[in-house]
């Protein structure tokens, strides 16, 4: 059976349903009139009148106490879930049937080498004691751990084509020193740190040394592997070219919130040809003179043009985390479900995080099957932002946008580089001011 387009009528209209669900029974009702349509897809969702089994209940529990350092992807922990295989199994059953849940916590470089120091036993009083009290938590909790986010951040240090695997990385002895410790801290019994508080491995560190050049290997010597993290490194580059243009308005005038927006909106639409829900949302918010994000204290008017630009660049990878860690939801993880949580000591990272409140997902096997249901839709947003009708908004047509978009890979490096340009003239006037 040939599965539905995402964006099929069938699946809009259930979206639609899934975005207004308080309970079980609405998101029930509505999948049983399209899961006849529904062949492939899942989703997952918030539903405020819904309590969740006991365990999966203490495990999300468990994680919101540390909402300050792990920001979940969805908004609230009451979560439901659903697919053809489930609803069978209910009616059979005549029951709820429980779905067995992936939690898995993705971490950036900077915990992952607190994880390595902590391995190694490292003194960790140099850093903050929320630090032991995190890993603490992560030890006496049976969570499953996600590298990607790890793996793709260093792709900073690869100077060239990302697709030659010939290329290696300049701190690839560290990055399979952390691998190691990564390995060996999730093979860690949490069963008996709960009971006797001492550290006993599953693996030798053998086994742990092997698994950490496998991986090593699988995602930076392998042409497979290259190609995975090639399309992050293009997605950075995208999200760095939004971050350009949102710049170069931002220095280039003293306009309202609305009116720069709008020019924001209407240069992307010309250059980029998508509309990135969750970027622009954070681009609004960046305009708000009265709301600056953390995460881009540094991007002022004075700043000299070099060291902006490197700002923004790893802005760019921060703004990867939530697309990294939603890649994992179709892979269902070793569960039925995968819910995926990221962990930082970042505040500027996890306010951004924060930011987009998800709603619920519907997914298919892969991310062209996958898409997101914010609480606020995206509509609404575009309507907050004085854009009262998104489609007469946008300059082309849909077929046009997705050729533009599409082409844009061909000539993106000479975009970024037209606005860096045109940026660096902006700072020289402005710092001469």
């Amino acid at each position: 059976m040939k599965r539905l387009p995402i964006y099929s009528e069938p699946i809009r209209w259930f979206a639609k349903q899934l975005m207004e669900a308080q309970t079980p029974d609405d998101v029930i009702d509505s999948w049983l009139r399209v899961s006849e349509q529904f062949w492939g897809y899942n989703a997952i969702c918030v539903l405020p009148n819904f309590e969740t089994d006991k365990y999966v209940d203490d495990v999300l529990r468990q994680l919101s106490i540390e909402s300050n350092f792990i920001a979940p992807y969805f908004y609230l922990s009451k979560l439901y879930f659903i697919d053809n295989a489930k609803i069978h199994q209910m009616m059979s059953k005549h029951t709820e049937v429980r779905s067995r849940i992936d939690f898995s916590i993705t971490m950036d470089s900077n915990f992952a080498s607190y994880i390595d120091r902590f391995i190694n036993e490292v003194d960790l009083d140099t850093v903050s004691k929320d630090v032991e009290d995190i890993i603490d938590i992560l030890l006496r909790n049976d969570y499953h751990y996600d590298y990607g986010f790890y793996l793709i951040e260093n792709l900073k240090q690869i100077n060239g084509d990302i697709l030659d695997t010939s290329i290696i990385l300049e701190n690839e002895k560290d990055i399979e020193r952390t691998l190691f410790s990564l390995e060996l801290f999730k093979s860690i019994d949490t069963a008996k740190y709960r009971k006797v508080n001492e550290i006993y491995y599953s693996i030798t560190k053998r086994r742990a040394a092997r698994n950490a050049r496998e991986i090593l290997s699988q995602f930076y010597h392998r042409r497979e592997g290259r190609e995975y993290l090639n399309y992050y490194y293009d997605f950075h580059k995208q999200i760095y070219l939004v971050l350009l243009i949102m710049v170069k308005v931002d220095f280039s005038s003293r306009r309202s919130q609305t009116k720069k927006f709008h020019e924001f909106f209407d240069e992307c639409m010309k250059k980029i040809g998508v509309f990135m829900d969750r970027e622009f949302r954070i681009v609004w918010e960046y305009f708000n003179p009265h709301n600056r994000l953390r995460i881009f204290r540094k991007v002022q008017r004075g700043i000299k043009l070099e060291k902006l630009l490197k700002e923004l660049e790893n802005i760019a990878w921060d703004l990867l985390a939530p697309r990294v860690i939603e890649a994992n939801i179709p892979t269902r993880g070793s569960g039925d479900f995968y819910i995926p949580y990221f962990l930082t000591m970042d505040k500027g990272l996890l306010e951004i995080l924060k930011l987009y409140s998800v709603k619920g997902v519907i997914y298919g096997d892969t991310m062209s099957d996958f898409t997101v249901l914010p609480t606020v839709s995206a509509d609404d947003f575009m309507r907050d932002t004085g854009i009262v009708n998104l489609e007469e908004r946008f300059l082309l047509s849909k077929e046009d946008r997705m050729v533009l978009y599409n082409s844009l890979w061909e000539t993106i490096d000479d975009v970024i580089s037209s606005i860096e340009d045109e940026i660096e003239m902006l700072v020289r006037i402005n710092t001469s001011q």
